[in-house]
């Protein structure tokens, strides 16, 4: 018994040891595992848990690097740069146990991601039996795939491997990205890792840390989504202090309830934010994979994603601006490059031109934002399945950009042609493409989904000579063209391509409007250049989302925005005419922004504007420069107190001080300018989704709402147009 007893203790110390020694060893992701591919040619991070203040060694390649974990335990260690090769063993070791990973290589590393046509397998490929055939060919391509997991919090952890590439692995990989990654290797010689974070379905929101949705005002609302459901942000103290107040105020109600033995009050709603996260959750789907890859070495992206965000319209820009720049800070890398594909024609059935919007929205994001790349697939893709099988091509032309662009194979045929020059020369518009020398078609035949549309703005389809790298568009039935678009159909498979093969994407362009036609409607708008038109009237549900503008200017303008002004011009059913025009400061540096202020543009307006010019035949309407202005330009519903506390305005009437609703979705829409200093609507444009019931006026209403909600003073009204102009220096 004595013995016994001794031996107890002695097994409970050795238990303790074991537990503590577990404890120290250390804990690296599961982004590092055998057979990796560590990017080459740059210092790449190996980072994890120890013990608190532990000297952590890596070594690989013969070379030791030495770092310490902090009061927390955590370390991150620079390595490197080594040129592509292995297989080599990276061992990290502390005080306790190494860690050894084998089969590591050096190699090219690029992370893909998106939604499902990203996801869709190479066993589901158009060529995908061969592929799986021949795969036993590319050892040196390595796959790692993150599971599926949304968090409501940043995670640091996964359950994946890396997986050497073989007739068994890759079936079940992403398409895309394996024929992108098979092209790099056959091209490059070196190991490639391909790293899948993706889910079917998903938007691009909840992809976007929260450091690139701050980057942006527009998308404001979404980071603070994502904060008040952070612990440690202001935004999260002052939602759980108000959640705990109403709580508090409601069990005092529920005790007060009972006591009296009566029916006790239901308890208030929970804050959403709160809850669990899904995969639509902002954020939710970077916190659980991708933040746990992060800060991993890569080279860059590829996204092929966008089908779910269709009704984001120009919105859509602001949403990829901030997915990259959120990426490249979290992956300590601001030159990663981003290269994805331009969604493939289908038939979404509703509005056809939804979908030639975003086309427009990644061309604009591909020319502008810096390191990125788009192929276009207008000619791989199926009208009655929003997955395309073929697969290797997309992967092809997105890896065709990264030769080029990455690695120094300037001489590939690797960027989709699109237009260089737009000239309207009478009833002839004439365009320069750039990445082509001469254009081809896919059939032999003439080019088709071109349209021409004259001053009546009525499109209609267009006759197509090629000469080189120049299309010259001409119809029998617009004898002076005004606008040109090409593609503009959610059905268009167009059969224009440019010596390599590769397509032309859809666009749209108008002719510049010249200052002297602007100064014929109002001379005082002689300096600007017109941006939007839009028939006031024509509007319908879809117009919640989009702008229903019959010209749009904006792509083609170039230059900062000096001044911003809107003409209104109504025509009344008894003949007579009214207008206004009124021009101001800019309130946005971009003129997307800056017109009728639909959901998709993600932005709203209460504030004050400087020197307000107004000019107007209607009487009552003070003319001249005044101080300042106010807008209220927003897409939801807005109640009558005066939010903004302008002087003046009326808690009572909805007038030049009211308050936009909190929730930020279409509802009745406002788009109103007014002079404050007189208390007075310039012009008011609501409710403009109900087309000819819209709430359009000029000056204040004269009874009921001075800013002419609820007035039905579009029954009165023949005609009503709205003209967008800027200054540009």
């Amino acid at each position: 018994m004595r013995v016994g007893k001794r031996i107890l203790p002695l097994c409970a110390l050795m238990l303790l040891a074991a537990v503590t020694g577990r404890a120290a060893e250390l804990n690296l992701p599961s982004i590092f595992s055998d057979n990796m591919v560590l990017q080459r040619d740059r210092a790449v991070p190996v980072w994890g848990k120890g013990a608190p203040g532990e000297a952590i060694t890596v070594s690989i390649a013969g070379k030791q690097f030495s770092g310490k974990a902090d009061e927390q335990g955590n370390f991150r260690i620079a390595i490197g740069p080594f040129a592509a090769g292995g297989p080599y063993e990276l061992t990290v070791a502390g005080s306790d146990s190494p860690r050894v990973f084998k089969n590591v290589m050096f190699g090219e590393v690029w992370l893909c991601g998106g939604q499902s046509n990203m996801e869709w397998t190479v066993a589901n490929s158009k060529t995908g039996k061969e592929a799986i055939a021949g795969a036993g060919e590319y050892p040196m391509i390595r796959l790692f795939k993150a599971p599926r997991q949304p968090a409501v919090r940043p995670q640091t952890e996964l359950q994946a491997a890396w997986q050497i590439c073989s007739p068994e692995t890759v079936g079940p990989f992403s398409g895309v990205g394996y024929f992108f990654g098979r092209e790099l290797y056959r091209e490059l010689k070196v190991p490639v890792g391909l790293i899948l974070s993706c889910w079917s379905g998903t938007r691009i929101e909840p992809w976007t840390p929260l450091c690139g949705l701050k980057q942006l005002p527009e998308l404001a609302a979404l980071a603070e989504e994502v904060e008040s459901r952070t612990g440690g942000t202001a935004a999260y103290a002052a939602l759980t202090k108000k959640t705990e107040e109403i709580y508090t105020v409601w069990l005092q109600r529920y005790r007060e309830a009972v006591a009296r033995q009566d029916v006790p009050p239901a308890p208030p709603a929970f804050p959403k934010v709160f809850s669990t996260a899904t995969r639509g959750t902002v954020a939710a789907l970077y916190n659980g994979m991708i933040h746990p890859l992060a800060p991993y070495g890569i080279r860059g992206a590829i996204w092929y994603q966008g089908e779910a965000n269709l009704g984001d319209g120009a919105a859509y820009y602001s949403k990829m601006e901030a997915l990259v720049r959120g990426w490249r800070e979290v992956f300590n890398n601001p030159d990663m490059s981003f290269y994805f594909a331009q969604l493939a024609p289908y038939d979404y059935k509703g509005d056809a031109f939804r979908l030639p919007v975003i086309w427009e929205v990644q061309q604009r994001f591909a020319d502008t934002f810096p390191k990125a790349g788009m192929a276009v697939i207008n000619d791989v893709g199926m009208l009655n399945d929003i997955h395309p099988k073929d697969k290797e091509t997309v992967g092809r032309r997105l890896a065709l950009l990264a030769l080029k662009r990455d690695y120094g194979r300037t001489e590939l045929a690797a960027d989709c042609p699109a237009p260089d020059r737009i000239e309207f020369k009478g009833s002839v518009v004439e365009i320069t493409g750039r990445h082509v020398q001469t254009w081809k078609t896919r059939d032999g035949k003439e080019p088709n989904w071109f349209e021409l549309a004259g001053p009546d703005c009525v499109f209609h389809p267009a006759h197509v000579e090629m000469a080189g790298n120049k299309l010259l568009v001409s119809s029998d039935k617009v004898p002076e063209a005004r606008q040109i678009r090409f593609a503009w159909n959610q059905l268009a498979e167009p059969n224009l391509t440019n010596e390599a093969g590769l397509p032309l994407g859809a666009f749209r362009a108008a002719q510049p409007v010249s200052a002297e036609e602007l100064a014929e409607w109002v001379p005082e708008a002689g300096k600007y250049k017109m941006v939007f038109r839009c028939n006031m009237l024509a509007g319908d549900k879809n117009a919640a989302v989009a702008a229903k503008y019959d010209l749009d200017y904006s792509s083609a303008l170039k230059g900062k925005v000096k001044r911003i002004g809107y003409l209104v011009r109504l025509e009344k059913t008894d003949g007579t005419g009214q207008y206004v025009w009124c021009a101001m400061d800019p309130f946005d540096t971009e003129l997307r922004y800056m017109g009728v202020p639909t959901f998709s543009m993600g932005r709203k307006y209460q504030t004050f504007v400087t020197n307000l010019e107004v000019h107007s035949n209607v009487p009552g309407v003070k003319t001249g420069t005044f101080e300042r202005g106010n807008i209220e330009f927003w897409c939801s519903n807005y109640t009558a107190p005066n939010v903004a506390k302008v002087p003046g305005a009326s808690s009572e009437t909805f007038d030049f001080g009211d308050a936009p609703a909190p929730v930020y979705k279409p509802g009745y829409g406002s788009m109103q300018v007014h002079n404050t200093a007189e208390k007075q609507t310039v012009f008011a444009y609501n409710r403009w989704v109900a087309g000819p019931d819209a709430e359009i006026g000029i000056g204040n209403a004269p009874t009921g709402n001075p800013d002419w909600t609820f007035s039905q003073y579009s029954k009165t009204l023949k005609s009503a147009t709205l003209w967008v102009l800027a200054e540009l220096e």
